[in-house]
């Protein structure tokens, strides 16, 4: 994610003649001059990029996603199908309980945070789900996220009983 002083329509017109010189093809696209935001969905024979673009006030503001299957598959990054896959560690020094889709998760101190492939797992119907992380006898905190079919999440649970959540894939 970044931000630019150029218009939304000098950005979009920059990525429409770029791309396809790059070897990507333009699959779809939400543009029309003018307006304060865009979307524009890119394959070549392996990956995507999906780019979303947002005028306020004098700053366009860009977020770039790159997906490539195959090397997060060979990761263990991609759902089953019709699935999210919400992978959950714990960077705090306490123990923490983790609660999500009805299903409550103890996690050691520091558990997975070494080494994200030890994070713990779980694969998720697509919707609407809220994370709650608590530390042993101390503080807890809540996110909600909205997982589509075929991505995946992380959370984070930090000190304090906060947890952080990001879309991974």
């Amino acid at each position: 994610t970044t931000s630019h002083s150029q218009s939304l329509d000098a950005i979009v017109k920059f990525y429409e003649e770029a791309l396809p010189t790059a070897g990507w093809n333009i699959a779809s696209r939400d543009t029309k001059p003018g307006t304060d935001s865009a979307m524009l969905f890119c394959l070549d024979p392996e990956r995507s990029l999906t780019i979303r673009l947002k005028r306020e006030g004098d700053t366009t503001s860009l977020s770039l996603v790159g997906r490539d299957e195959k090397a997060a598959r060979t990761a263990g990054v991609v759902p089953p199908k019709g699935k999210f896959k919400l992978f959950i560690w714990n960077a705090s020094e306490s123990d923490v309980t983790v609660e999500v889709a009805g299903k409550t998760i103890t996690l050691k101190a520091g558990e997975g945070s070494e080494d994200p492939k030890q994070a713990r797992k779980i694969d998720l119907a697509p919707g609407r789900h809220r994370i709650t992380v608590k530390e042993k006898g101390g503080e807890s905190d809540s996110e909600e996220i909205e997982g589509a079919s075929g991505t995946a999440w992380g959370a984070i649970a930090l000190p304090k009983g906060k947890v952080f959540t990001n879309l991974l894939y």
